[in-house]
């Protein structure tokens, strides 16, 4: 069998007018096939912080470098990102586990 597809028009009414259906009023997730996931944010001093972005360094330090197994004197360090889920809020009450290689997670 054949499916049909709905089609979204690229015009919607707005105020008795068409408008473009990227700045019409409706709400984001109607745009969207599959809503998108909320995003994660932090508390900080006077409200929350939205995460967009997490950067880190790897082999910043002697000591990390050579917990890696690398060799500081030859390898420089590295610049590596994490998607936004991947922060914890621990101010909420959320638990981090401890990764069971690690000595020290400060």
């Amino acid at each position: 069998g054949r499916m049909a597809l709905a089609l979204r028009p690229a015009v919607v009414r707005l105020a008795g007018r068409l408008a473009p259906l990227a700045t019409s009023r409706r709400p984001v997730s109607s745009a969207f096939v599959v809503p998108p996931p909320p995003t994660p944010a932090l508390a900080v001093e006077g409200g929350r912080f939205p995460v967009r972005r997490i950067y880190c360094v790897g082999r910043n330090y002697w000591e990390h470098a050579v917990e890696m197994g690398g060799a500081p004197e030859r390898e420089p360090p590295f610049v590596f990102h994490k998607p936004p889920d991947a922060v914890v809020d621990t101010s909420a009450g959320a638990a981090l586990p401890f990764p069971v290689r690690t000595e020290d997670l400060a």
